[in-house]
């Protein structure tokens, strides 16, 4: 595995053991809206089976044992975009270059790739919004 990559892993994993201490239930996926999936989460204790859960899941918002409510897993950085619209909404974004990412974003290929402008698109309105959380124009 390229070293890159097995940073990335290392990375998620310090974020769900800081926000589900106890450990995680079960996580909303963010590349497939409407599908849960219940680990592997700690690329130290499976590798390879954390390869899996975050390149074809990508852990959203996650339960954590012995809690009803959700917590926000998703790296700040992905948080900043996906935020300007409402839960499992987005769905492109206007790259560096001017051509169009379309969901699901990783947060490499996001980030180190696409380095998106500062406005992104709702599914459900072709709206320009601000990754401040500011629209431009209003949901359509």
């Amino acid at each position: 595995m390229d070293s890159d990559e097995a940073v990335n892993l290392t990375f998620r994993t310090q974020i769900m053991r800081r926000v589900c201490p106890d450990g995680v239930e079960e996580c909303d996926c963010g590349h497939s809206p409407g599908t849960k999936v219940t680990g592997p989460f700690y690329y130290d204790e499976d590798p390879i089976g954390t390869i899996f859960t975050y390149v074809g899941c990508n852990p959203s918002f996650c339960r954590c044992k012995g809690k009803k409510e959700r917590v926000d897993s998703r790296p700040v950085e992905m948080q900043k975009v996906m935020d300007v619209c409402p839960e499992n909404k987005m769905n492109r974004c206007l790259c560096h270059d001017n051509t169009i990412a379309k969901f699901p974003f990783d947060l490499r290929t996001f980030y180190f790739m696409c380095r998106p402008k500062r406005v992104s698109y709702c599914s459900f309105s072709m709206a320009v919004l601000r990754f401040c959380g500011q629209e431009s124009s209003s949901y359509g």
